[in-house]
């Protein structure tokens, strides 16, 4: 994440990063648009713009006891004038893969989303990610650091820009300023509920006490076309048969969660190209024959991936597509995760024309 407090040596990594990452995918760019003829899979880089809010408090709780309260649905809850954030689960989330079920209603507009538990350390941190049913992505990240007294606690939401989703709607809505609002709202809310001595209209009045930051999250979409129909498509994406067969032949285990409907959490062991890769995905989304949408963890990042299928021209187009964080300095540890990062396209390639081969019998 790069923040407004970033030190000049911390922005010159970042921008040398960077620079790095578009060197590298300019370079599967070239090579891969050299390949699309013969292998019929098309290759796409984006970038996706996220607006972040980072809020740090102190609180005369205890880490475990900020954390209970705030995994409990009800305190999650936020009204800011054109912007409603609502839980419609009771339920505490307290295991990896456990969810909350929201709804978000925008300048009247009601918007069905969810909170997906993926990543908890307890009296340390807990990683929430959000996601909207029209497509877009939150992650809100809560730490605690324990203090003599009490607790220093960081909120941090980070919301994927929602202006080519909502089109004139986010001239209505300025979402930058609701993201900080409702951090605001829920961090003075569970400050006042441990100390009796503070009031949380007076603390929300005092305004923003965190920062904004801009990120960006780096993607790419792999597809192909398929001379059979989705629903064919589909039978054999969510065989485990094929996955075992998957495993034999790449060396890639990718869980029980692939193309079915299971929440997870799920071990998945990646070698693309000889590049081992640990990854934790939790399933957000699935229609049989249409798509499946997951959330991975590696190494602390987090990566959205999509799984598509539709009709054309008597058969269907596949399509895998990721976003993710990158590492955010050039560490030993972070050029060897943006090594494995940039193998992934090609690795995805591989795998498109290993499934083509199995449904269509061609080399």
């Amino acid at each position: 994440m790069i923040s407004n407090s970033m030190g000049e040596n911390g922005m010159k990594k970042c921008l040398a990063m960077a620079l790095m990452v578009m060197v590298l995918a300019g370079f599967n760019c070239a090579h891969f648009k050299k390949k699309e003829s013969k292998t019929q899979v098309t290759h796409q880089d984006f970038t996706s713009h996220f607006v972040g809010y980072k809020v740090s408090v102190k609180s005369k709780a205890f880490p475990q006891q900020l954390e209970e309260y705030l995994l409990d649905p009800k305190n999650l809850d936020a009204n800011k004038g054109a912007f409603k954030l609502k839980t419609l689960s009771s339920k505490k989330i307290e295991q990896l893969g456990d969810r909350i079920d929201m709804q978000f209603e925008v300048a009247g507009l009601r918007l069905p989303g969810q909170l997906i538990l993926v990543e908890r350390k307890p009296g340390e941190k807990v990683v929430l990610i959000g996601q909207l049913q029209l497509g877009a992505m939150a992650k809100m990240t809560l730490n605690f650091a324990k203090l003599a007294d009490g607790t220093k606690v960081t909120v941090t939401y980070e919301v994927e820009d929602l202006a080519s989703m909502m089109g004139s709607l986010s001239e209505i809505v300025n979402f930058k300023d609701v993201i900080a609002k409702v951090t605001e709202e829920e961090i003075a809310r569970c400050q006042a509920y441990f100390d009796s001595s503070l009031n949380m209209d007076e603390l929300v009045a005092s305004g923003y006490r965190g920062e904004f930051y801009d990120t960006f999250f780096q993607g790419h979409t792999v597809s192909i076309w398929l001379n059979k129909p989705p629903k064919k498509v589909m039978e054999y994406l969510a065989d485990p048969k094929n996955w075992e067969s998957w495993k034999e032949r790449t060396g890639n285990d990718f869980g029980a969660c692939i193309a079915v409907e299971n929440p997870g959490p799920c071990p998945v062991h990646l070698n693309p190209s000889g590049v081992k890769v640990a990854l934790t995905s939790y399933s957000s989304s699935f229609k049989y024959a249409e798509h499946s949408y997951s959330y991975y963890l590696m190494g602390g990042l987090v990566i959205r991936s999509r799984i598509n299928l539709k009709p054309e021209n008597m058969g269907s187009v596949l399509t895998f597509s990721y976003l993710m964080e990158l590492p955010l300095n050039l560490s030993e540890e972070g050029g060897a995760l943006l090594l494995r990062i940039m193998q992934v396209p090609k690795f995805l390639e591989e795998l498109m024309l290993l499934i083509r081969n199995d449904l269509e019998g061609t080399v």
